[in-house]
């Protein structure tokens, strides 16, 4: 008849063994250490100066003290420590770290959820942020073909329906600058913020036709609504006066000139017609001028024969590199007699293109 248990190795009482109370006592101690086994920590490094009676510990690789090997649950019984090495498939919940371990054999790894309520990876998750995890980096991984997976990766974020939202939020200290999702439609769209409250659209997918959109591009179309009378003496700042469109309001019709709103390339153009005032003779030139003081290289134009009245004109376009704050204007002057520009026909436009 063999000793003790299978698997907890409880001891047997022997046929006429005497003092059987002592076995039996023993075997329930053990079973009351080992069944619904817990431990105070597997960080303990040392037995601590003053346990309590029944304390248990898991002893860690590199333990001192503990006159047991690693991974052992040691029990304080009778101001004694006693020690139980554990055998693969044990499971113990270990207290300060209010987590569910079980033992391979090898060591002891922590249980893996499969239905959880919210689970919190080193930092804590609620009924509002049901998952959270704290980490300086995350992996998501598809399972290859050699696995039994297919190779491909495929994240779900789903809403309810159509005018629900679903989206990624960047955040700085916890406050949000970007958002990057569907906001009551079905269309993608990328939002920015300077402090979190208030947000620009700054890319809209439609999810119809893939085109995209950049609502707050800066761009502007404007031209001249009257007939302007230019001279020949001296360049001047055409009175482009009426918008098409402004985003951004970066053009200011009152002062004829285009304001970069930030830093970046941009593709800006002009057109002029002019109209005759008194000969025939009159030879149209144009240009795009920076903050009044330099002119835009590939910019300055003439007209210089085969006009026709109302009809032949000048047209520029070009890629200016700008600062923010930079003023550009449409400057022209006539050489030989003065003319006309001709009205919603005169246009200066532009955009950022990078």
């Amino acid at each position: 008849m063999s000793e003790t248990s299978h698997h907890l190795n409880l001891p047997y009482i022997q046929p006429s063994q005497a003092q059987k109370h002592l076995t039996h006592n023993e075997a329930i101690n053990a079973l009351d250490v080992l069944v619904h086994m817990s431990a105070i920590s597997r960080t303990q490094t040392t037995p601590p100066d003053t346990p309590n009676e029944g304390a248990r510990f898991l002893v860690p690789e590199g333990g001192e003290g503990w006159e047991a090997a690693p991974h052992s649950l040691a029990l304080l019984q009778d101001t004694t420590w006693r020690y139980f090495p554990p055998n693969a498939g044990w499971c113990c919940y270990v207290e300060d770290e209010e987590a569910l371990l079980i033992f391979n054999g090898t060591q002891w790894t922590t249980i893996a959820p499969t239905d959880v309520d919210h689970l919190g990876i080193s930092t804590q998750a609620d009924q509002t942020q049901r998952f959270a995890a704290q980490t300086e980096s995350a992996l998501w991984t598809a399972t290859p073909q050699d696995q039994g997976g297919s190779g491909d990766f495929l994240q779900v974020m789903n809403k309810v329906a159509t005018e629900n939202e679903s989206a990624i939020a960047f955040q700085t200290n916890y406050t949000t600058h970007a958002l990057f999702g569907s906001f009551g439609s079905n269309d993608v769209t990328l939002k920015t913020s300077q402090t979190g409250e208030t947000f620009h659209d700054a890319m809209i997918v439609n999810h119809q036709t893939g085109s995209v959109t950049f609502p707050n591009l800066p761009r502007f179309c404007a031209r001249l609504n009257y007939n302007q009378l230019i001279g020949t003496s001296n360049w001047t700042t055409v009175g482009i006066n009426e918008t098409d469109y402004n985003d951004q309001l970066c053009f200011d019709p009152e002062t004829n000139t285009f304001t970069a709103p930030e830093t970046g390339v941009y593709q800006l153009g002009l057109n002029a017609i002019y109209r005759y005032r008194n000969s025939s003779r009159a030879r149209l030139r144009t240009r795009l001028i920076k903050n009044l003081s330099t002119v835009l290289p590939g910019t300055q134009r003439e007209v210089s024969s085969g006009h026709l009245n109302n009809m032949t004109g000048l047209n520029t376009v070009t890629l200016a590199a700008l600062n923010e704050g930079d003023q550009i204007s449409m400057q022209a002057h006539y050489r030989s007699a003065s003319a006309y520009l001709l009205a919603n026909e005169t246009c200066f436009w532009g955009f950022k293109v990078g």
